[in-house]
Parts: C-alpha cells; sequence; structure tokens
C-alpha cells in the first residue's frame, strides 16, 4: 500500500522531544536524563490527548498506539456513507435560527448513534449533511454491510424522531442516503491550526453524488457497494447518471421497510 507523508506533519510536533533528546542531554547524568525523559513522555502524552479530543475516538486510539501514524497517509478500501436532510434549505428559510438548531441537532445526535453503534467513523458534519466511512482507520472486511445496515438503520431511527415529532412541537424531517464503496485516500489533512482525519477520492465523490441523487427517505447504494454486502441481491441494478460522471453507474435502491432489508432495483 502506498503510503506518503501529509505535511505540515504535526508528528513531528509529538516525536520531536525524543529527537532532540540525546542533543540536548548529551553529558548529563543519568538521574538527570531520565527525570527529563519521563516530563518529556508526560508532555506528549498530553499533547496527544489534547489532539484526540479534536479527532474521531477511532483515530486518537491510533495516535495513542502510534503517534507517527499522524504523518502517514495511504490507500485503502472501505465504503463511505452521505446523508442529508431533504427540503432543508426552504425549513431553515421559513424557521428561526433556533428552531432549526434544535431540529438538526436532535437529527444529528441520532444519527451519530447510529454510525457509532454500527462500527463507522463519522468523518463530519456539513450543515445537516453526516458523513461516515466505514473500513478506516481501522481496517474490516465487512465495511459494506455495516454500511447499508447503519443506512437502514438511520431511515429507521429518522422515522422514530418524526413519530415523536409532533407531540414535541417538530416537525417531521426526511433524509436521502448514498453509499459507494472502492479504493480511497485516508489520512489526516491540513495546515495551521487545523487538522482532520478524513477520506478523500473519486469513491468519495460518487457516493457524495449518489446521496444528492436519493429522494427523501431513499437510500442508494452502487453496485460496488452491494456486490461487497452480505444480504446483497441478485436482482439486476437501474443504470443512472450522476453529475461529473460520463458514465452511467449501476445503483440500488435500499428496501429499508420490509423484512430483511436487502438492496432492490430501483
Amino acid at each position: 500500500m502506498p503510503v506518503h507523508p501529509i505535511y505540515p506533519c504535526p508528528a513531528a510536533l509529538v516525536l520531536k522531544p525524543f529527537e532532540l533528546l540525546d542533543i540536548h542531554h548529551f553529558g548529563r547524568d543519568q538521574t538527570s536524563l531520565a527525570g527529563e525523559s519521563l516530563d518529556l513522555f508526560q508532555e506528549r502524552a498530553l499533547f496527544v490527548r489534547a489532539l484526540a479530543a479534536f479527532l474521531p475516538p477511532e483515530v486518537a486510539e491510533l495516535i495513542r498506539a502510534s503517534p507517527s501514524a499522524l504523518s502517514l497517509q495511504g490507500e485503502v478500501d472501505v465504503t463511505v456513507l452521505f446523508s442529508d436532510i431533504r427540503g432543508f434549505s426552504t425549513f431553515a428559510e421559513q424557521a428561526s435560527p433556533t428552531r432549526v438548531a434544535q431540529v438538526v441537532g436532535r437529527h444529528l445526535a441520532a444519527m451519530a448513534e447510529v454510525v457509532r453503534l454500527h462500527g463507522g467513523m463519522l468523518d463530519k458534519f456539513a450543515g445537516d449533511a453526516v458523513m461516515a466511512v466505514f473500513g478506516a482507520p481501522s481496517a474490516v472486511a465487512d465495511h459494506a454491510t455495516r454500511a447499508i445496515g447503519c443506512a437502514v438503520a438511520m431511515q429507521q431511527r429518522q422515522a422514530q424522531l418524526n413519530h415523536d415529532a409532533p407531540a414535541l412541537g417538530l416537525p417531521c424531517i426526511h433524509i436521502g442516503i448514498g453509499i459507494n464503496s472502492g479504493t480511497v485516500i485516508a489520512g489526516l489533512v491540513g495546515g495551521a491550526g487545523r487538522l482532520d482525519y478524513t477520506v478523500f477520492g473519486d469513491n468519495v465523490n460518487l457516493a457524495q453524488r449518489l446521496e444528492s441523487a436519493a429522494k427523501a427517505e431513499e437510500i442508494l447504494a452502487s453496485a460496488a457497494t452491494a456486490g461487497k454486502a452480505a444480504w446483497a441481491t441478485a436482482v439486476p441494478p437501474t443504470s443512472m447518471l450522476v453529475k461529473g460522471r460520463k458514465q452511467p453507474v449501476e445503483v440500488y435502491c435500499v428496501d429499508w421497510k420490509g423484512p430483511g432489508a436487502a438492496p432492490t432495483s430501483r
């Protein structure tokens, strides 16, 4: 797997005290050296904990195990999921900012919990949208199955939220979800003052395009995802033209209401 450094490399901030140790302390007595080494170790531990507070828990665990992981990125096989509230712009235009924040906050908190329960990494929130990754930073063989199961559970959880919404004086909202599997680049990216662990590449773009094409209460999964999922059926997919692609892509519409919630033709 090709591995490339990311610049600027935040791992240098973690490892630098140890790299400079022999230079700064050369010739000092062993007792002093041991004491200062402990201080440097504690400082690095504090730095790692502070950095981990701003990163996904899965990435924080990698940092604790090996700070040098901060400086690497590489190709990995994952499944990427995007979801988005349908008609959100119209709702946000008509409702007060406080009400919008209440509705979106309730939705995002529920979706984040569903992603966690299915072993996904919550990559980011973008307004009312959710991006989740399955298979990174820790590789799992069943990432496609997990992602489809997560999408089904997200739609079902939103249906529960909508059932309870009238009693709380809140509007019902509906989401569209897009899923795609394939090779992406995963790693920490950013510069001074901003650092994120994310995935990027054409397969990420396709997942987002499928989400954009999905209707309210719909889950669209690429043939790549359906083919990897344990419950993928033999029903022929539908060909669909998506933005940014010259050739049609094969897409499954995932049934989340019926028994088994297996992919079906759109």
